[in-house]
C-alpha cells in the first residue's frame, strides 16, 4: 500500500511521458492486486489516505530540501527540513 501510495502521488507530479508510463504500468499491476483484496475495510481506507497525504508532505520536504541542495544552502533551514523528513519518516 506504501508504494501505491507513492505511484499515485507520483502520477499527479509527473516529469515526463517515459516516466508516466513507468509509473502507470507498475500502479495498475499493484492496483490489480489491492483489488484481489477489496472491498478494503473502512479502517484500511483511512490509513491508506493517512499515508498518501503523509507522503505528499514528505516528498514536498525532500523536494525543499534538493533545493536547497542544489544552491549549496546547508542552513537552519535545512536542518530544519531534514528534522521533520525524519519526523514523517519515523510517523510512516
Amino acid at each position: 500500500m506504501q508504494r501505491v501510495a507513492i505511484l499515485e502521488i507520483k502520477t499527479k507530479r509527473s516529469a515526463g511521458p517515459a516516466a508516466t508510463e513507468d509509473v502507470a504500468r507498475e500502479l495498475d499491476h499493484l492496483k490489480s492486486v489491492v483489488a484481489s483484496f477489496e472491498p478494503l475495510p473502512l479502517v484500511v481506507q483511512a490509513k491508506w489516505e493517512a499515508l498518501r497525504t503523509l507522503n505528499e508532505n514528505l516528498l514536498d520536504i525532500e523536494d525543499a530540501m534538493r533545493a536547497c541542495q542544489a544552491r549549496q544552502r546547508f542552513d537552519v533551514r535545512f536542518s530544519q527540513l531534514a528534522r521533520d523528513a525524519q519526523a514523517l519518516n519515523d510517523d510512516r
